[in-house]
């Protein structure tokens, strides 16, 4: 009953664009695909983009949430899909308008309930927070369904290096700082039976959204 994490692809691009590409990835059947993408805007934060490619017939969002001053300048949006049969190939990251930068990690979940759309039923819950000059952030999902959910965090912080480190028990899926003058450090981690996804750095505005995972076992 076991869920089981791999990393497919992780990276940044500084440049000002509209339109970003991940690394090629390969899911495999009946697997759950996590998307988390950081973007930064100049004068506020940019609606969610759109996902295409990677194989999928679709993506959804799972949650988004905006951060960083009293008008938000980052946007923090993390998505799903899954497939019986799916393809290969790069994601294409789609924003409305142009962006400053824009971070992405790409995960996939073994052993999760592939019932429902798109990998509705591996995602069972979502929470989601902000703070401005916060020493990190914690999102409190209620008690998970079973000892073998998970939880999954992805963070954004207002910094251009590696500033985030993992909460208590979690591991660290990636990191993907921006490395340029506009800030953003997106972060991911996950935790068997976990319901506090929490991870910390120093006194800078952030925003996190936290899922919780669906074993597989439960659906049988």
């Amino acid at each position: 009953g076991s869920i089981t994490h791999a990393l497919l692809t992780a990276g940044h691009d500084p440049n000002n664009l509209r339109v970003y590409t991940t690394g090629a990835i390969a899911p495999a059947a009946h697997t759950l695909v996590l998307v988390a993408v950081l973007t930064h805007q100049a004068s506020a934060a940019a609606p969610s983009p759109t996902l295409t490619g990677g194989g999928m017939t679709s993506w959804d969002i799972v949650a988004s949430v905006a951060f960083n001053g009293a008008t938000p300048l980052d946007r923090l949006t993390v998505y799903r899909a899954m497939s019986a049969a799916p393809g290969s190939g790069p994601i294409t990251i789609t924003s409305s308008v142009t962006v400053s930068n824009c971070q992405w990690i790409v995960s996939q979940w073994g052993g999760v309930d592939d019932g429902g759309v798109n990998g509705a039923g591996a995602t069972v819950q979502a929470g989601q927070t902000w703070g401005n000059a916060v020493n990190g952030l914690t999102a409190l999902l209620a008690p998970l369904g079973d000892a073998n959910n998970v939880g999954y965090g992805a963070f954004g912080v207002a910094s251009a290096t590696a500033v985030v480190s993992a909460g208590a028990g979690f591991t660290t899926i990636d990191q993907q700082p921006s490395g340029e003058g506009t800030t953003g450090d997106l972060f991911a981690e996950w935790a068997a039976n976990q319901p506090t996804v929490s991870a910390s750095w120093t006194s800078k505005s952030g925003g996190v959204v936290a899922l919780e995972l669906r074993s597989k076992a439960l659906s049988r």
